[in-house]
């Protein structure tokens, strides 16, 4: 089990696994329970990550998308390659 200052340091991003699109954030760790009856059924189509927390994350997780193609995914801004760098 986490410690307090673990949860209070931590948050879970829920994405789905097939586009990396982020569909929710949870401050502290969590898991699939978090859905209650509905775990099963976003276990299939969703996973999630804890990372460290990051309030911007948390406030405009729509900015954000997780990339999949990896074993590993990673949490980058959607916008981030949209504009070369000259």
């Amino acid at each position: 089990m986490a410690t307090i200052a673990e949860m209070e340091a931590s948050m879970t991003v829920y994405y789905s696994k097939n586009t990396g699109i982020v569909k929710r954030v949870a401050s502290g760790i969590q898991d699939m329970s978090l859905f209650g009856v509905e775990e099963e059924d976003y276990s299939v189509i969703w996973s999630f990550i804890v990372i460290a927390i990051d309030n911007y994350v948390i406030q405009n997780p729509d900015k954000f998308i997780m990339d999949v193609s990896s074993a590993t995914p990673v949490l980058s801004l959607k916008e981030a390659n949209i504009y070369p760098v000259i």
